[in-house]
Parts: C-alpha cells; structure tokens; sequence
C-alpha cells in the first residue's frame, strides 16, 4: 500500500506543534550597559527543548519603582536559525504616576538593518511582532525603548533606538518566541483534474508506444 504523504505530513507538522507547547522559556533579567548595538546583552543560544526567553527589564528616567535611573533603550541580542517564526512582545508590566506605559519594539537583521518594528499592537498599549518568517539564520538584535524615542522611524528619527525623549518609567517583560516553519502540505488536485491528468498521461505513453511500434 502506498503511503500517504499528506497525511505523514500533517502527523510531523502536529508532532512539532506538540513539542513547541511543551518547549521550555529561559528566565533573563537585563543587564546594563545594553544601550548600544556595541553593548547589546547577549542571550545564551537556545538549547534543545527551548523555545525561547522571558526577559524582565526596565525603562526609568529617575529612580522610580525602586529602581536605579535608566534612560537608555535596552538592546538585546540572540541567535535565530534559519527558516523559523520569530514572536517577540513588549509588555508593561509596572509603572510609576504619569507614565505612558508604551513601550517600542524594534528589531534588527544581521547586517544592523531594520527587519521589523512595532509600537501599539500588543496588550494595553504594549509592542508586539508576531511570527514574523526569519529566512536566513544569524544573529539578530532586539531593542526596547519608549514611544517618541528620537530614532523612532515614525517619529522622524533614523531607526537607531536611543531612549532620548520616549516614555519610561515603567518595567516590561520582553517575550522572545522561535518556532520552526513548518513544512507546507501538498495541494490535493481535485478527482476530476486527477482523472484528466491521468488520462493525458496514458494517450502520451500510448503515442509513443505507437511510434516505437516495429513495421510487420
């Protein structure tokens, strides 16, 4: 009996979304100075079984929530594998009277350039990129500042987060998804394009059978 590729297809794509639900987040507290694509904090690279990082960061003008002043964007960097969903989501997780409690999300490629940002697509006015297709592996760099930063591309600035003029005040937690793509399942072609198909094939071998045919 001939084995059904769709549905072997289908069992592998179900058994990594299996393994993704049970993949293991690794814990991070950002560290200062990250405020410079230089001094990007490094992330360990993923082990297997992991899926990602939670990291719990903050953003104070002055010392607020117990926290030392910090005005800068926070940078971040970590590995991406080819061919994988990237889910990254800045969420305001405390925040001190009068902040805005928005936060800014970019992401940069491997070659400094903006790959993606996003402002207000997450919960309560949070940042959020979701399964973003990352093609070609590398390292990429993560940054977190506040809406209005001066480098923000929105607000006229040069893509290049510097914490200069954004909201603060207010602690986040960076959530960083990989997740692998999966395979795309074949086209099923329907059973009357099926038989047409066939029988295409069928008068084609037919014709050359005729004209290979020796003379009696």
């Amino acid at each position: 009996m001939k084995p059904d590729l769709s549905a072997a297809l289908l069992a592998a794509t179900l058994l990594l979304a299996s393994a993704a639900s049970h993949a293991t987040t690794v814990a991070v507290i950002e560290s200062e100075s990250n405020d410079s694509f230089a001094g990007a904090q490094a992330l360990a690279t993923l082990a297997a079984g992991e899926s990602g990082y939670r990291i719990t960061g903050s953003r104070t003008l002055s010392a607020v929530l117990g926290l030392p002043a910090d005005p800068s964007a926070d940078y971040f960097r970590f590995f991406v594998p080819g061919e994988t969903l990237l889910s990254l989501d800045a969420l305001v997780t405390e925040s001190a009277p009068g902040s805005g409690r928005d936060p800014l999300l970019y992401l940069y490629g491997p070659l400094g350039n903006v790959f993606a940002y996003d402002d207000n697509s997450g919960v309560d006015f949070g940042a959020r990129i979701n399964a973003l297709p990352i093609p070609f592996g590398g390292e990429y760099i993560v940054a977190v500042s506040g809406f209005g930063d001066a480098g923000d591309l929105d607000n006229g600035g040069n893509g290049i987060l510097e914490g200069i003029g954004g909201d603060a005040d207010f602690t986040y937690l960076l959530s960083i998804d990989l997740a692998p793509q999966a395979a795309p399942l074949p086209v099923p072609v329907p059973g009357s394009a099926a038989l047409l198909l066939g029988g295409a094939a069928l008068m084609a071998g037919f014709g050359r059978w005729r004209r290979n045919k020796p003379d009696a």
